[in-house]
């Protein structure tokens, strides 16, 4: 039988197996799972620095905020393409063109990833562009592409997320 439900069903499981074959890509080590949760009162959360509020404005479909953040004169260079790049990005994929936001966050990703390296403020930056990205994918329907695009983000900014917790004794998690 080859009915809508049908279809939907076999995609459902698809996603599920989707999901759990990406869970079991990253086992959780065997010391976290005796730590205790961190103690708020000694360790401080990592927060997002985004002072001129682009996730927000992306999350919120907020055109006019982002044009805003276009609009404004932003130093240096690299910090400026980053913001640049991040906002064309949501800006495309809140009108529904995922081709162009797919090239501005991969833009945006490359950019603030490399800047995340002499500037950790910005890794923050550089796993948002990737989670765009990769969500770029999800909404296309290339799952695969997904798994692997929030795989590649990961391991290439494990190492400046390392760094930064051991250096400010902050984790990162709820808060």
């Amino acid at each position: 039988m080859n009915t809508p439900a049908c279809a939907n069903m076999r995609w459902s499981r698809a996603v599920l197996l989707v999901i759990l074959v990406f869970l079991s890509l990253h086992p959780r080590q065997a010391a976290a799972d005796t730590e205790e949760p961190p103690d708020a009162s000694k360790k401080q959360a990592l927060r997002v620095n985004d002072p001129l509020h682009v996730g927000d404005a992306i999350r919120n479909g907020d055109m006019q905020a982002l044009d805003e953040v276009l609009s404004k004169s932003i130093k240096p260079k690299p910090v400026a393409d980053i913001y640049r790049w991040f906002a064309l990005a949501g800006k495309a994929r809140i009108r529904g063109d995922l081709a162009t936001s797919t090239r501005n966050a991969e833009k945006c990703y490359a950019s603030a990833t490399t800047y995340a390296k002499r500037n950790h403020n910005f890794v923050i930056f550089s796993i948002s562009c990737g989670q765009l990205l990769a969500g770029n994918d999800l909404l296309q329907g290339k799952i695969s592409g997904w798994a692997s695009t929030l795989q590649r983000v990961l391991a290439e900014n494990r190492e400046t997320v390392e760094e930064v917790k051991s250096k400010s004794g902050a984790y990162f998690g709820p808060s």
